[in-house]
């Protein structure tokens, strides 16, 4: 006999760690604002320790993982787990993203930790027995309806779901489409070399099928990805910052756009070394495109500070130095409408992109859209 022992059926699940919950709430407070007092929580309440590469150690220190739920039960047999996502056939692949970490039975119960979750997402579990003989009751669950959807690849961090991200409208992003997150070689940055379980994670689980590089010291030098022979690996040259928007970027701009744009790419896995100033350049871009709310790009490119590379400590987005947020603004209309017309504008008149490329995005990308 299988008896379930927990989640409780119906039960509403995080998918954020207690440190996770605490920069988020420190960031919507206004506390997120000095280098020397952000760091400081970070140390005093979490160990963090900056001195520790993945690659020594890729347990060690990795404050962007997502929580990993337990879910247990009894039975007098060898049990596997199985978890399924009701109304999945809306991702690409429709990817089984979850991670499962079985632990040694106690006590006659057994468990396994669970993560990787879809955010604002239904699903269903039960344990069925090696053997087929048997199968428990199934029982449902919710994850929350939180922000960052963090990922775990064991060996890289920094990982996450555009999908999290919301816009001014109140519509969200698309789940499973975009991922950012670090680079996976130390072949030529030694912070980071994914595991196995990485890999697994990564390619079996979030169904990635783009490995898109954009660190110019890997250009011509990698020629696969990491994640295996069945992703693709795809380089285009991306600048942090300001540089990102001079004249002499703009043609790799536009291939960064007509990249993302194309669904037959999907999911990518888009990165320079550690997924955080070039990477977050682009998903800047990205997000003015499809009107996400600027406090929630702040928070996205902010939350970078729980990994070993440092803080990022930015209050405005206008400290990227980014003209289409200015544009033609009136004060009164969302600033967010005026930053989706702004970099609409630099991606077709400086960079070339077509109007109809920046539909494909937008409407790969935003859920229920019906357009600007």
């Amino acid at each position: 006999m299988i008896e379930l022992l927990y989640p409780k059926n119906g039960e509403s699940i995080s998918i954020l760690t207690d440190v996770q919950k605490d920069f988020i709430e420190r960031q919507e407070r206004g506390e997120h604002t000095n280098w020397e007092t952000s760091y400081k929580w970070i140390l005093e309440n979490y160990e963090r320790h900056p001195d520790v590469f993945y690659i020594d150690d890729p347990n060690e220190a990795n404050l962007t993982m997502p929580r990993y739920t337990e879910f247990a039960w009894k039975a007098d047999k060898p049990c596997r787990l199985v978890i399924s996502r009701r109304g999945g056939d809306d991702y690409p692949g429709d990817p089984q993203e979850w991670e499962i970490v079985l632990a040694e039975d106690r006590d006659g119960v057994s468990s396994a930790t669970v993560g990787n979750f879809f955010a604002r997402s239904n699903y269903s579990w039960k344990v069925v027995a090696m053997d087929g003989s048997e199968e428990s009751e199934s029982r449902d669950f919710t994850t929350k309806d939180e922000f960052p959807r963090a990922i775990y690849g064991q060996g890289a961090s920094n990982i996450r779901d555009i999908g999290a991200l919301e816009r001014y409208d109140g519509k969200k992003l698309r789940q499973g489409r975009i991922y950012r997150g670090t680079c996976f070689d130390s072949e030529i940055d030694r912070e980071y070399l994914i595991s196995e379980r990485g890999k697994v994670a990564l390619r079996d689980g979030l169904k990635i099928k783009t490995d898109l590089d954009i660190r110019q010291e890997a250009y011509g030098v990698l020629k696969s990805s990491m994640l295996g022979d069945t992703v693709r690996y795809h380089q285009i040259v991306g600048k942090g910052h300001d540089e990102f928007y001079l004249e002499p970027e703009w043609g790799q701009c536009k291939a960064l756009v007509e990249f993302l744009a194309d669904e037959n790419n999907y999911p990518i896995y888009c990165h320079c070394m550690g997924g955080a100033d070039r990477t977050g350049t682009l998903i800047f871009l990205i997000s003015a495109l499809t009107g996400v709310k600027t406090e929630m790009m702040i928070k996205d490119y902010n939350i970078t500070s729980l990994t070993v590379l440092g803080l990022r400590c930015i209050t405005d987005v206008h400290q990227f130095e980014y003209s289409y947020f200015d544009g033609d603004w009136d004060g009164v209309e969302p600033i967010e409408v005026a930053a989706m017309r702004g970099s609409k504008k630099f991606l077709m008149e400086k960079c070339g992109v077509s109007e109809e490329t920046i539909e494909r995005l937008r409407r790969n990308l935003i859920e229920g859209y019906e357009g600007e």
